[in-house]
């Protein structure tokens, strides 16, 4: 269970009620407690597994900015997030405090490519397999009609079968950069597309303004907003290949 300022924090990320700590500006919080153990006859069952407190800063006077950036140690993945904070009003003499603070960052994506054998389907260099598409399937036997071994021919390129042939001749429809010589089809490695960290923009701005009433009586409002933009890519689902032949149109 998340807590702020010991009230639930409610998210919704695609429908689920999860918090997304992202939408709280690190130059607010105060500190952070945690509770181990689990206080769901306190909190409900959301608290099973322990809670989460974040403390937010109440009487903020001063102003703050500051920018950091970082990349990988390949020259990727670059990370840039600028903030500032400003905050007036004392809470024992002026009995109020209003605290504002933006912040934004951006990171650009790393590619799963980009990152040696956990980018591509082709383990050879390991001692292991080629997995990439157009390629003998691993582990796998002889087609239904009892022609070569059993490979993945379902690529972009489109392959269909030889007419009159088995189902291991194919002709490829469209040019391709790399052919199996082992198969004759077009090769395609699906993680080309995969990424270890994808491209995310995030603007988040968060107001609190306190009133002292009295000793025993705080008035206070909060307010935020907070904008995710985040873009990925996976891997295809590919084309299912039923190897059907029409010789007046070879694309059918």
């Amino acid at each position: 269970l998340v807590l702020v300022n010991g009230r639930r924090w409610l998210g919704d990320i695609n429908g689920n009620n999860t918090v997304d700590l992202n939408s709280i500006p690190i130059s607010v919080v105060e500190r952070i407690e945690v509770l181990k153990d689990g206080a769901s006859a306190i909190y409900g069952s959301d608290a099973v597994g322990g809670v989460v407190n974040i403390i937010m800063r109440k009487d903020y006077r001063g102003a703050a900015v500051g920018v950091n950036y970082g990349q990988s140690s390949r020259g990727d993945g670059k990370t840039a997030r600028a903030f500032g904070t400003v905050g007036f009003g004392d809470m024992s003499a002026d009995r109020f405090n209003v605290l504002a603070s933006l912040e934004a960052t951006k990171q650009q994506a790393i590619r799963a490519s980009d990152r040696g054998f956990i980018g591509t389907d082709d383990l050879r260099s390991l001692g292991f397999f080629d997995g990439r598409r157009g390629s003998f399937i691993t582990g796998g036997g002889l087609f239904p009609d009892g022609s070569g071994p059993a490979f993945s021919s379902s690529t972009p390129y489109g392959t269909v079968r030889v007419p009159g042939g088995t189902q291991s001749q194919r002709i490829n429809l469209t040019s391709c950069p790399e052919i199996n010589p082992a198969t004759g089809v077009c090769t395609f490695d699906t993680k080309i597309y995969e990424q270890v960290q994808p491209a995310t923009e995030r603007l988040n701005l968060f107001t609190r303004g306190a009133l002292q009433i009295n000793e025993q009586t705080t008035a206070y409002l909060e307010a935020g907003m907070f904008l995710s933009r985040s873009r990925a890519t996976g891997t295809p689902s590919g084309v299912n290949d039923n190897g059907v032949f029409n010789p007046a149109d070879p694309a059918n």
